[in-house]
């Protein structure tokens, strides 16, 4: 379950990043702000979730949430070169790659006794 331990280090960074990267506080990049707690508040949601059985896919959820935040940094940042739209389309794709990892990634499928060079 290592990658949903990413997923959470990754929603994290998104609470953090606008106090790091300084983004800028006026009233119209607020949005800015507001868009980082709410995907970050939801990625880690979706990663912890996935801890269960019942919901063991809901990690999927953060592949949208990831092409989300990749649509939003590079549309809502007012520049493609703003630290902002930079770290929303890096923090999108390293999501969207973990995303897509199963649960049991490093659990062997199959029978290991079976083969002919064990």
């Amino acid at each position: 379950m290592w990658p949903r331990v990413i997923e959470v280090m990754l929603g994290l960074w998104l609470w953090l990043s606008p106090f790091i990267l300084r983004y800028p506080g006026q009233n119209e990049d607020m949005m800015l702000w507001i868009g980082d707690y709410l995907l970050g508040f939801f990625v880690i949601f979706f990663a912890l979730a996935s801890y269960s059985r019942k919901v063991e896919w809901a990690h999927y959820g953060n592949s949208a949430l990831a092409v989300i935040l990749c649509f939003y940094g590079y549309v809502i940042s007012a520049e493609l070169l703003s630290r902002a739209g930079q770290n929303h389309i890096l923090v999108g794709l390293l999501i969207l790659m973990f995303s897509i990892l199963p649960n049991r990634v490093n659990h062997v499928p199959y029978n290991t006794d079976s083969l002919p060079f064990h």
